[in-house]
């Protein structure tokens, strides 16, 4: 991943979502929402794509568990390691 970019991972009742037609939201479907959304972050991603989930569905119930992760790199690096945090990993790693 490049700085700025997201990872979605999502269970199958979002792309399985019925619109009132019965018709399938689908991975394509779930592609065009997200590629119409411009959040502010990770969680508004999450929450917006839950939202225009249901939107599809209208006032069909849900059928499954509806999971939503959402992870941003922000190019940061790993902080610096102290001398004695780098001791605490070298002393786990040869198992003292």
């Amino acid at each position: 991943l490049s700085p700025g970019d997201c990872l979605v991972l999502y269970t199958d009742a979002l792309i399985e979502a019925c619109n009132p037609s019965g018709q399938q939201l689908t991975e394509e479907g779930l592609v065009r929402f997200l590629s119409e959304t411009s959040p502010s972050g990770p969680q508004d991603l999450g929450l917006a794509l839950l939202r225009r989930v249901q939107e599809w569905r209208g006032d069909g119930a849900r059928e499954d568990d509806e999971t939503v992760i959402v992870i941003r790199h922000n190019g940061g690096g790993a902080p610096p390691m102290t001398a004695r945090q780098a001791l605490k990993s070298m002393a786990k790693m040869i198992g003292l």
